[in-house]
C-alpha cells in the first residue's frame, strides 16, 4: 500500500530549506601583515595624532689626523618620518527581524569580522607606499623572475641592510605563481631541496614560504600603476605604524567588544530602535608611514 503523507504532497509544513549547522566561509584574503611593520607607538597622551620617529646615525668613520693638530668635528647624521593616526571604520546594520528568525550569521559573528576588516585596511595602507620606494627590480611590462627577486634582495644587502633584522616579500599572487614557475626553471637546485619542498608546495592568501632567507607572502590587495602590479622586498624596519585608543570609560550605554586578536581594534553594539536594527561599528585609528627608503626595494611585474 503506497504511503499518503508524503513530503511532496504537505510543503505548507516544512521550511523550504533546512539550514545547515556548517556555515562556510567564502574565499577572501584575510592576511596579516602587521607581522611585517616596526610597532612605533600609540598617540594615546602625546598632544598630537601624528607620531614623529626620529632616525640618526653616528657611524661615521674616524678621520686620519696629524699629531698635535686639532680633530675635525663630524655631526651626527639625523632625520625623522612622521606616522598620521587616522580613523579606519566599518558599519553594519543588523535588523532585530534577522536576529529573531536566527540566522547562520549571528550578531556575534559579524561583529567579530571587524578583526578582518581592520586587518584588510591595514593591508591596503601598507602596500599603498610601495609605489614611493626609491629603488626598483624587475622589467615594466614582463613577468617576474627568480632574476628579478634575487637582485631585489642585492640591492638590500647593497645597502647594508642587517642580517639580523627579517626581511619580507610581499607579492600579487599573479607575482608569487610567475616566481615559483621561473624558480623551477632553474638549474643546479637539487642540492636545496627542502627549500625547494617548501616554496614549491601551494600557499594560499597571506601564508608565508622562505625564498634564501626572505619570508614571502601573498595578498591580493597589491596595487597596479596601469601597466605593473607594485610588490615590495623589505626589511622589518623599512616601514612603521602607529595606533590610538579611545577613552574605555565612554559616557554611553554602548557595549564595546575588543578584538583578541588586534588590541587597537574594537567593535562597538549600539542599538537603533528607530531602524529596529543593533548597529556594528568597527573602529580601528591607525597611520603607516615610510621609515627609511634604502631598506626596501619596489618588486614590479606585468598586471
Amino acid at each position: 500500500m503506497a504511503a499518503e503523507t508524503l513530503y511532496s504532497g504537505h510543503a505548507g509544513l516544512f521550511s523550504a530549506t533546512a539550514l545547515s549547522p556548517v556555515v562556510h566561509a567564502i574565499l577572501s584574503d584575510r592576511g596579516d601583515l602587521r607581522q611585517t611593520v616596526k610597532y612605533c607607538g600609540s598617540i594615546n597622551g602625546r598632544t598630537s595624532s601624528v607620531l614623529e620617529v626620529s632616525k640618526w646615525n653616528g657611524n661615521q668613520a674616524m678621520a686620519s689626523t696629524s699629531e698635535g693638530a686639532d680633530a675635525a668635528n663630524q655631526d651626527i647624521v639625523s632625520g625623522s618620518a612622521s606616522i598620521t593616526v587616522a580613523r579606519q571604520s566599518i558599519v553594519r546594520d543588523v535588523s532585530d527581524l534577522y536576529q529573531m528568525a536566527g540566522g547562520s550569521v549571528s550578531l556575534q559573528m559579524i561583529a567579530e569580522t571587524v578583526a578582518d576588516s581592520a586587518n584588510s585596511r591595514f593591508t591596503d595602507l601598507l602596500v599603498a607606499l610601495f609605489a614611493s620606494v626609491t629603488a626598483v627590480v624587475g622589467t615594466s611590462g614582463d613577468t617576474l623572475s627568480y632574476d628579478d627577486f634575487r637582485l631585489g634582495l642585492n640591492t638590500l644587502r647593497s645597502a647594508n641592510v642587517p642580517s639580523s633584522e627579517p626581511i619580507f616579500c610581499i607579492l600579487n599572487p599573479k607575482q608569487i605563481n610567475e616566481l615559483v614557475d621561473s624558480y623551477r626553471l632553474e638549474t643546479g637546485l637539487s642540492v636545496f631541496r627542502p627549500q625547494n619542498d617548501q616554496i614549491l608546495n601551494y600557499h594560499g592568501m597571506g601564508d608565508a614560504f622562505m625564498i634564501d632567507g626572505v619570508i614571502v607572502l601573498q595578498t591580493d590587495s597589491i596595487v597596479t600603476d596601469g601597466t605593473d602590479l607594485i610588490g615590495c622586498m623589505f626589511g622589518f624596519s623599512a616601514f612603521g605604524y602607529g595606533d590610538g585608543l579611545p577613552d574605555g570609560l565612554r559616557k554611553t550605554n554602548v557595549e564595546m567588544m575588543r578584538m583578541p586578536s588586534n588590541a587597537a581594534v574594537w567593535a562597538e553594539l549600539e542599538n537603533d530602535a528607530l531602524s529596529g536594527s543593533m548597529r556594528v561599528v568597527g573602529n580601528y585609528y591607525v597611520g603607516l608611514a615610510m621609515i627609511e627608503d634604502a631598506r626596501a626595494v619596489r618588486i614590479r611585474s606585468v598586471d
